[in-house]
């Protein structure tokens, strides 16, 4: 099996605490049925994307996350991302855990935000914040329109 191309298992994409995201475990730790994070908090950043270029959006990005070793996990099966859409967790297609370093934050963004503005994906929904219940939109950076943040203090909540 795979996910939009890419590995499944230890080495690759794994359904760990949600039936909808597959994280990428090599860079996690499982600790029962629960992630754990290289870090407690820090930057956590989505890529929203209009449901028709998601796959094709998850095929460039997922690799470069990958080779950055940046935490991270996608919305799988793309159905589940059109129902996401339609409720508190929408635009939240790819959410990647920085950490608390602006270096690794801006690192991020400046490798994937050029990459989205070439292959032209269209933007998804506004990612709402969940610190403030659901009612201020996150922060958006870059070009491309696909990229937004939240600084949280813990990832698990």
């Amino acid at each position: 099996m795979q996910i939009y191309g890419q590995p499944t298992g230890p080495r690759g994409y794994d359904l760990i605490d949600s039936p909808i995201f597959a994280y990428w475990m090599p860079v996690l730790k499982i600790v029962g049925d629960a992630v754990q994070y290289p870090f407690s908090g820090g930057y956590k950043v989505h890529v929203s994307v209009a449901l028709e270029d998601a796959e094709r959006v998850a095929e460039h990005v997922l690799p470069i996350l990958q080779e950055m070793k940046v935490p991270h996990k996608v919305v799988y099966p793309l159905s589940r991302y059109a129902t996401m859409n339609t409720g508190d967790q929408k635009g939240k297609f790819i959410t990647i855990y920085v950490g608390p370093l602006m270096y690794s934050f801006l690192a991020l963004v400046n490798r994937l935000d050029p990459l989205l503005v070439e292959i032209q994906a269209t933007p998804g929904p506004q990612a709402m914040n969940r610190i403030s219940a659901h009612l201020q939109p996150e922060q958006r950076i870059g070009l491309s329109g696909l990229l937004t943040y939240v600084i949280v203090a813990n990832y698990r909540m």
